[in-house]
């Protein structure tokens, strides 16, 4: 019989993991990985069974941890989630179709996103495809935050249908509001520090272009406005860290007196 893994990846996600871990019970096992939560995050995780919880270094971001909830896993196929994704009965089906039918080696899963209980279907927010399902060994990821893994074998995407999407839910209220916007902030440092090192480096006038470039494409070319204005503030978000991290390495370059 194939035998599926899902890997979940965690920091501080108590409001998030048992609903989380409630759609994996197709998963002959679930490998927990978490990032030294403060909450009760590992504590709730207990109560489910098939299990196995392990812990990584809080590094402020996910794509290090990859790769170690990967190695841990024993089974032929692997599933990433995040804490507050949900895999439908109709996706884990199809899931379970494709493991079993050898049909292909990596699989992109359309990924519904939601906010404040409203599914956000312009601005890139849908068909926002993921690579989240595939057989051990044809998938690594990079360590730098918001990398793509690097695929091998033979590949599938899902058709871009609600039933097949994985379901992801964020900014629920107005504390989730002011956490995401933390959270950027931190991201931006990061990525722009990862920037730097790959001696990506960016121009003053980047600071207005590429906030501009980052408008046009949500705005006008991906129809963001027609999201409401959820998906107007939604977007802005985006187009503001855009900014921020061409600031951040503005400032990096600068100090280490690089032009």
């Amino acid at each position: 019989m194939t035998k599926i893994s899902a890997v979940v990846n965690t920091l501080n996600e108590e409001k998030n993991i048992v609903e989380c871990l409630s759609s994996l019970t197709f998963a002959d096992e679930i490998i927990l990985v978490d990032m030294m939560s403060d909450d009760r995050t590992v504590e709730l995780a207990k109560n489910t069974d098939k299990i196995k919880t392990y812990y990584y270094p809080r590094v402020g971001y996910v794509e290090p941890a990859r790769n170690f909830g990967i190695d841990k896993a024993t089974g032929d196929w692997i599933l990433i989630i995040d804490a507050d994704e949900r895999i439908p009965k109709t996706l884990s089906d199809k899931l379970i179709e494709i493991a079993s039918s050898d049909a292909a080696d990596v699989i992109k899963i359309p990924r519904k996103n939601i906010m404040f209980n409203k599914w956000m279907r312009y601005g890139f927010w849908w068909t926002n495809y993921q690579v989240r399902f595939f057989k051990k060994g044809f998938i690594k990821w990079d360590p730098d935050i918001h990398s793509q893994p690097e695929v091998s074998g033979r590949k599938m995407k899902l058709p871009a249908e609600e039933r097949y999407a994985i379901e992801h839910y964020f900014l629920k209220d107005r504390k989730d509001r002011r956490e995401w916007w933390m959270k950027m902030q931190k991201y931006a440092d990061i990525e722009a520090k990862n920037m730097f090192e790959r001696k990506e480096y960016t121009k003053p006038l980047n600071l207005f272009l590429m906030p501009l470039k980052e408008f046009y494409e949500r705005i006008f070319e991906e129809k963001a406005y027609l999201d409401g204005l959820i998906g107007l503030e939604l977007n802005m978000y985006k187009i503001i860290y855009r900014y921020l991290v061409h600031y951040k390495l503005l400032r990096l370059q600068r100090k280490n007196d690089v032009t």
